[in-house]
């Protein structure tokens, strides 16, 4: 059929183009991470007084969340990620709390759609395995971001 010798011309190597949407994704999440710690920042200079964690010089960015907020590391916890609450006003920590909530999503996400044979080897192209049926929900994530 013509139609899928064209699909096939304009993707060229599927595994080039999964390689490649791996590279953009990991580059939206770190502009993502990016934009949420430059929040942060201009969060902390509005708001001198806010509370601080006891012991601590820095303010307490948990303060607002759900009970269910988890600080994100090299493991990507499970569940929704922090919830905003709907009653909250100021609109830099809604603006921090959306960021944060945007990376958990992409960041699960992507754990889900790139596996990594063997650690020690690190996230080269010959070292990673992609799990296809993952492309509709990075669309479905593209989507939503741009409505929001």
């Amino acid at each position: 059929h013509t139609g899928l010798r064209e699909a096939a011309y304009r993707i060229g190597s599927p595994l080039q183009k999964l390689h490649t949407i791996r590279y953009d994704v990991l580059e939206y999440i770190q502009e993502i991470a990016a934009s949420k710690d430059r929040t942060f920042q201009e969060m902390r200079r509005h708001q001198p007084g806010a509370k601080l964690k006891e012991g601590s010089e820095e303010e307490d960015p948990h303060e607002d969340c759900g009970d269910d907020a988890v600080p994100l590391g090299i493991q990507v916890p499970v569940g929704p990620g922090v919830q905003i609450p709907e009653d909250l006003t100021d609109h830099l920590k809604r603006k921090w709390l959306h960021l944060r909530r945007k990376e958990h999503r992409w960041r699960k996400l992507f754990e889900g759609f790139v596996d990594v044979r063997d650690p020690e080897k690190g996230m080269v192209d010959e070292n990673v395995m992609y799990n296809t049926t993952k492309i509709p929900d990075l669309w479905d994530n593209l989507y939503y971001d741009m409505l929001t």
